[in-house]
């Protein structure tokens, strides 16, 4: 518990991690340029700023779009994989982001299922983002919610370390509050 882990691929071995390798609110393009080349990376990350639309069809609004797109500005010509959670401010970011590096086109996202925001939930019911948040980081209300640590392996462990085959040296996969949340509050990020 409260431990951080490091894949090293040259020696495809877990380490734990030292206070050199983490640090809270990295810039993603610092992340990417500490890659060795034969690295990879993967961002989870909200998507950008929305329209009051909180629909699956809600728009990102014209700073949400220049958000995405300054994300992308700090990948320049790299080709990158692209998840997202089928919502079309999801996919919106993911084209931002192509756009800001110069890959307009020349990336199809994909829709990966529970990273909607439903992956921590065990029922239907759609709790509010306070709601999410409690739960995440005080442990009630525990009610519809699956275990944060054992729910988080199975993600990394289905989504991430499942996905590899598609996966190319920088990976984004673009979710919501729901998701982003409860995942940055979890330890769990070894794959057993």
């Amino acid at each position: 518990k409260n431990k951080t882990y490091i894949y090293q691929a040259s020696t495809k071995t877990w380490r734990l991690a030292t206070s050199d390798d983490v640090m809270d609110f990295t810039d993603v393009a610092d992340v990417y340029k500490s890659l060795d080349a034969d690295e990879s990376v993967v961002f989870i990350l909200r998507h950008a700023e929305r329209t009051n639309e909180t629909g699956s069809k809600g728009h990102l609004t014209d700073n949400g779009k220049a958000q995405a797109k300054k994300v992308g500005e700090k990948f320049k010509g790299e080709y990158m994989y692209f998840g997202y959670s089928g919502y079309t401010r999801t996919l919106e970011t993911c084209e931002g982001i192509a756009a800001g590096a110069g890959l307009t086109g020349a990336v199809t996202p994909e829709v990966i299922a529970g990273v909607d925001g439903s992956w921590y939930r065990k029922d239907d019911k759609d709790p509010s983002v306070e709601d999410v948040t409690s739960w995440a980081y005080r442990g009630y209300p525990s009610d519809g919610f699956y275990d944060l640590e054992e729910r988080t392996k199975e993600l990394v462990s289905t989504y991430i370390l499942g996905n590899r085959a598609k996966l190319r040296r920088v990976n984004f996969y673009i979710s919501h509050d729901k998701m982003v949340i409860p995942l940055a509050r979890s330890s769990s990020w070894v794959s057993k």
